[in-house]
Order: structure tokens, then sequence, then C-alpha cells
């Protein structure tokens, strides 16, 4: 069951903001068969502009559903990943001005990577455009990050609390004037390109019993 967005106004006549006009959409749906229950969800524009998906996570498994305007979900792909997955979000990557939003989905899982994961529509897929490396050499698997943030501009990424501590990462791709093209590219073409999203290498890295170190959760200003 869906419930349609209505259009609100202020008392005083004036028009409402974007945010005041907005009404979540309650649905219910049945899960396709097999996947078996979920464990965390996505939402973003990972086909483009104007073309609004979830993603939904389960153990090792991760499925791409639309969201059609009436609010029905329909399965487009369902792949493996082979780790098991700690958390997924979306990293959103939009064009300048009003040039086209596809955007990343960023996986955490215990191999000790960070997954940069863009959807193929030449493959009808998602694929690993960036692998980084969180867990040092011999590392405890139980010392691993279990908690993601993103930025809402975007530009950056973090996760806690790894060894105690929290890293975070930049994202270089936010700041290529061409990113769009880049994308575009990348999700047309048979073999998608390895593409430096997030500057590892820039990575710093916080006590997260600092009460005096950046919130995960809060504005960026890289």
């Amino acid at each position: 069951m869906a419930v349609t967005p209505e259009e609100r106004s202020h008392p005083d006549g004036t028009e409402a903001s974007a945010v005041d006009r907005i009404i979540p959409w309650v649905l219910t749906t049945q899960l396709p068969p097999g996947f078996g229950g979920t464990d965390a969800a996505a939402q973003g524009y990972y086909r483009g502009n104007k073309l609004c998906d979830v993603v939904l996570s389960r153990d090792t498994a991760i499925e791409l559903l639309a969201l059609s305007e009436s609010g029905v979900l329909t399965s487009l792909c369902l792949q493996p990943v082979h780790a098991n997955i700690i958390a997924i979000k979306t990293l959103p990557c939009k064009g300048e001005g009003q040039g086209e939003q596809r955007d990343l989905l960023l996986l955490l899982s215990d191999s000790g990577m960070l997954s940069v994961l863009l959807f193929s529509i030449a493959l009808n897929r998602f694929v690993a455009v960036q692998q980084c490396p969180l867990a040092l050499p011999g590392a405890n698997p139980h010392a691993l990050g279990h908690l993601l943030a993103v930025a809402p501009c975007g530009h950056a990424v973090a996760v806690a609390a790894m060894h105690e501590t929290i890293c975070l990462i930049p994202c270089s791709l936010a700041h290529a004037p061409d990113r769009a093209a880049l994308l575009q590219h990348a999700a047309t073409t048979p073999e998608p390109p390895q593409l430096p999203v997030l500057s590892a290498s820039h990575a710093t890295y916080h006590c997260s019993t600092d009460e005096s170190g950046p919130a995960i959760a809060g504005t960026c200003s890289v």
C-alpha cells in the first residue's frame, strides 16, 4: 500500500517549501522468493536522474529494486557478494548545475574492504570501481569497522569504530568537474574502469573515545 504525497501550504497562504510538501511514502511489499528478509536498505539514483531505486542487503547478497511513482517495488537484479555484508550506504554524486546525478553504493564487509559499487547499465548489475582496504594485516576480524556514514554533501565517508578509531576518508570524485561524464561512461561500457572515488591515501584516523573528534553524522567541510 502506498500513500501519495500531497501538496501542502502554510496557514498564511504562502507556498510551502520543498521539505514541507513532502509526505513520506508508506509502503509494504513482498520480498522476492529466496531472498529471506533484509538486514539493511539504501535509497539513491543508481541508474541516473529520475530513477529512484532501493537496494536491500542480506548476509552475502544485494538486490536492486526500482520504485515506481505509484510506490510499487520491482526487482531489477539480485547478486551475490563474496563476503558478509556489514553495512551499505549511498554516496550521492550530483553533476554540475543541472547535470546528471548517478549515485554510488558503498558496501562495508568483513573482507576488510570498503567497496565502491557502480550500477552498470551494460551489465545490469553492480560492479566494484574501487576497493579501499581498511583492516591492517593480521588484524582481529572482530575489530573491523561496523558503522558507516556519509556526509550529506557526499564529500567524505566515515567508518567506525575500527580498532577504536574513526576513519575519515575524503571523496576525490566530489571535486571532479567531469564526474558526471566519468560515471556515465563507466556505467555504459561493458568493462567499467576503476575510478578514484575515495582518496584512501588521505584518510585520517580519530580516536572514537575522543569527544572532541568529528561527529561522523555531522556536516562536512572537506
